[in-house]
Order: C-alpha cells, then sequence, then structure tokens
C-alpha cells in the first residue's frame, strides 16, 4: 500500500491509522505518525520538530495529574491553569499551534498573570506558533499585568516554541528567562510585512541558533530536555534546595563547562546568552550554578577567561557592547531574585563591534557598571590575571575581592596562589557575604551599599 506523507497530524492519540506516515520538511524523509508521537514529535533522523498540539505538549511538561485548568475560560485548544513542576508550583499557559490570538487569548492570559502574582506561583508561558496578535491596549495590559510579577520576585520564563511574530514577540522579550526549541522562530516585525520590504524569514529550523546569535534568547533547548531545564531555571531563581539535571548528551551547550577548580565547586552551569536587543558576547559569559552543588545559587560572570584553565596569561578576549549590556541585565536579574553575582576576571578587552556608532560602547559599559555599584546583592570579584585594562577594572568596587598572587593590588580583600586557596577563599567569602546581608534584611543591604560605596571612593582616590 502506498504511504501518505502529510504536513500536519490531525488525529488523537489511538485513533490513527497504522499506514500514516509524515514527510519531513527538513530532511525529506518518511516517519511514521505513531513513532513520531512516541518521539515527543521531533524527527528521528534529523531532529526536526514537527508542530505539537498544546495538550500533549502540557501533558510532556507538567507533573502527571497536576494541571488544573482555570475555571470560566471560553473553550479553545490553548491550556491556561495550574500545574506542578517537579513538586514545583507554577501557573501555565500554553499556547496551541492552531490558535488565533483575540481578545479571549488576552483574557485568558491576563487571568494566569494574576493567578501567579496573588499566589506567587513562577509563570511559564510557552509561545507556539502566534496568528494574529492582541492590539495595542491588549499588548498594553498583557505588560502591566506581566511586569507586575517582579514586585514580589515571582520568575516568569518563556518558551518560544514556534514562529512568533510582532506584539507577542515584544512581550516574550521582556521576560526574565527566554528558550527556544529548535523550529521557533522571533521578530518584531509581521511575516507581511518582512514580505512587503523583500526579506523573508529563513528556514524555521535555523531560527534557534540565529536567536542566540542575534542576543534575545538564553538558550536552545530540544524537547526531552524542556521540562528538566525549566524546572532547574526555576530551581535556581527561587532559591530551592537543588534539582539534579539529568539532559541526555550533557544538554548539547545548555551546560557551561567551567575550567578547574570552579567545575568540581559549582557543578554544572546554566550558561545565559544574549543582551536582548543585538548579539551575543562570547568573551563574557554568564550562567546559574550552585555552590557545592547544593549550597546558595550564584550568578557566575566570568570576562576575559579562556576556556580550559583559569590561570596563565592566554591572549586576550574582547568585550563589545553586547557583552556589557547582558551583564547588566543578568546583575539586574540577580538582584530581583537575591542571588550573589561572583564576577571571574582575566584579561578581557574594550572593542567596538562592527560598523557600532561611537559612544554605544562606553555607554554599554556605563550601564554595566551602574547596575553593578548599585546592586542589592552581594558582589565578590576574582582577579586572575594581572591587568591593567578598563574591562577588568569594571569589576571594581565589589563587596569583597579576591586576587591572584600576580594579580593582587592595593583593593584586595585575600590572595591565592593555587587552586584549593582559590577553592577555600571563594566558599568562604560567598557564605560570609551571605551572612552579612541576604539573612540581615534592609540592615545588611544598606551595610552593603555603604561600605561598596566606600571601596569605590578609595580606589577613586589611589
Amino acid at each position: 500500500m502506498t504511504r501518505r506523507s502529510l504536513v500536519l497530524p490531525s488525529w488523537p492519540p489511538g485513533e490513527i491509522p497504522g499506514q500514516v506516515h509524515l514527510r519531513c520538511p527538513h530532511c525529506g524523509e518518511d516517519t511514521a505518525l505513531e513513532e513520531l508521537r512516541v518521539g515527543l514529535m521531533v524527527c528521528p533522523w534529523c531532529e526536526f520538530h514537527f508542530p505539537w498540539e498544546a495538550s500533549s505538549r502540557l501533558e510532556r511538561l507538567v507533573d502527571e495529574g497536576s494541571f488544573a485548568p482555570l475555571p470560566d475560560l471560553p473553550p479553545s485548544p490553548n491550556r491556561v491553569g495550574r500545574a506542578a513542576l517537579f513538586g514545583q508550583p507554577v501557573a501555565v499557559a500554553v499556547t496551541d499551534y492552531t490558535a488565533r490570538w483575540g481578545p479571549e487569548e488576552v483574557g485568558a492570559l491576563l487571568q494566569v498573570a494574576e493567578v501567579a502574582f496573588q499566589e506567587r506561583r513562577p509563570l511559564l508561558w510557552v509561545l507556539t506558533a502566534a496568528q494574529g496578535g492582541p492590539d495595542e491596549r491588549g499588548v498594553r495590559a498583557c505588560w502591566m499585568a506581566l511586569s507586575r510579577l517582579a514586585e514580589r520576585k515571582v520568575p516568569w520564563l518563556v518558551l518560544v516554541a514556534g514562529p512568533c511574530f510582532g506584539p507577542l514577540a515584544a512581550l516574550a522579550l521582556r521576560a526574565d528567562l527566554l528558550f527556544a526549541e529548535r523550529g521557533s522562530a522571533l521578530g518584531l516585525l509581521l511575516p507581511e510585512a518582512l514580505r512587503e520590504a523583500g526579506r523573508l524569514p529563513p528556514e524555521c529550523a535555523d531560527h534557534p541558533r540565529r536567536l542566540l546569535q542575534a542576543g534575545w534568547a538564553d538558550n536552545v533547548v530540544t524537547r526531552r530536555e524542556q521540562r528538566a531545564v525549566l524546572a532547574g531555571a526555576l530551581d535556581f531563581l527561587r532559591g530551592g534546595a537543588g534539582l539534579a539535571l539529568r539532559l541526555p548528551g550533557r544538554g548539547r551547550g545548555l551546560f557551561w563547562d567551567l575550567p578547574a577548580p570552579l567545575g568540581q565547586l559549582f557543578g554544572p552551569a546554566l550558561e545565559l546568552h544574549g543582551d536582548r536587543g543585538a548579539s551575543d558576547a562570547p568573551g563574557l559569559r554568564a550562567g546559574l550554578a550552585r555552590l557545592q552543588g547544593e549550597g546558595p545559587a550564584v550568578l557566575l560572570l566570568a570576562a576575559g577567561l579562556g576556556n580550559r584553565s583559569l590561570f596563565g596569561t592566554g591572549r586576550r578576549r574582547a568585550i563589545g557592547s553586547s557583552g556589557w549590556r547582558k551583564a547588566a541585565r543578568l546583575v539586574r536579574l540577580a538582584g530581583r531574585f537575591e542571588l550573589p553575582v561572583i564576577g571571574l576576571v582575566g584579561n578581557p578587552e574594550l572593542r567596538p563591534e562592527l560598523h557600532e556608532p561611537p559612544g554605544v560602547l562606553a555607554a554599554a559599559l556605563a550601564e554595566f557598571q551602574e547596575a553593578w555599584l548599585r546592586s542589592k546583592v552581594p558582589t565578590l570579584a576574582v582577579f586572575l590575571q594581572r591587568t591593567a585594562s578598563p574591562a577588568a577594572q569594571a569589576f571594581g568596587g565589589a563587596d569583597r575581592v579576591l586576587a591572584a598572587a600576580e594579580a593582587a593590588g592595593a583593593g584586595a580583600d585575600a590572595m591565592f596562589a593555587d587552586e584549593p586557596s582559590l577553592s577555600r577563599l571563594l566558599v568562604e567569602g560567598v557564605q560570609e557575604l551571605i551572612q552579612t546581608y541576604l539573612l540581615s534584611g534592609p540592615l545588611g543591604r544598606r551595610k552593603l551599599l555603604e561600605r561598596r560605596g566606600m571601596r569605590l571612593s578609595r580606589a577613586l582616590q589611589q
């Protein structure tokens, strides 16, 4: 019998004819629809991600039997309600790739945002192929409802799982963390406007990596990784006990392989990319990690470091304006969720990006310095190489400064000569800062800012 090739599945589970196959639009191979459903609608040959209905996606994302839809919502293929993710209560909104955005969808998003605000539940918004979008009044209402979550330190995570353009893309870029799966796309202009301008969007299969290069996504996750990665990111932001992230193939780029001895000290770090505006600078890397595997969560910033070794001169790594904007964004994120920030400083170099107007790099560096000095959480800087670079000096004024013996300066609180002493000083420094500032309430935070200002004044006098 001749096999039929379809573009999108249209049968519910358990009612699929046995001879139905789908042809992958990326590699051209045919695969049985039953096999695709078992494999989360991912092509087994090239890992192209087919469109996936909201009900099946939600079933694989949250804990079994935990989803409870919000009452009084009109019938819709979208799934909006309360659920649990690895035992963590969450508010979830999963849009279906067949749904068209209108007033009812906007109302459902406003309701789930209100539930997240009132019950302090993290909000997970899975945004698939969006047809249409809210009008100007709807966008303003959604933005006001979602921005209130920051007042109560409620995390807001977005997973882009399909082509998304226009006002919804602008809303998604405001999230605390934004992840993308293969087959997704983001664009502030609608496809119709792109066609009129003669610039058609590239193939969807290439979009997520381009989202990383454009600085819009924090990372790219496959469907097999999404449940664990979203739960781990929430655990970092909420200060949980620490979830063991068990991912197939070590996450393939999700995790940051920290140089020794930091790899043993912090364990796997969930790497974060992008400044949400222009690009991602490889010279400044960032990630969420946990001290000693099960200790407090911290934000790591590495400026001008190599990938294999902390010590030694090595070649200088340039950091452009996008790198400093990324660092400023993540320092502000750490401030909202009370995560200590550790800056690992090598020998970075300031370098304007290609075709960048004059003054942009200086403005981005000033933005980072302001976020670093005004941060309401403890900051710790580790200087690993002797350098007089302005890029390295941007990390001055930290609450505690550690320096290698050959890089020690007048402002260092302690020096280390080898990896064991660095590990010991890092653990002691982070624990002391957390005990002094985070656990002391407003008085400790005021003391933090006063001490930081005095340190900066002494540095300027020298």
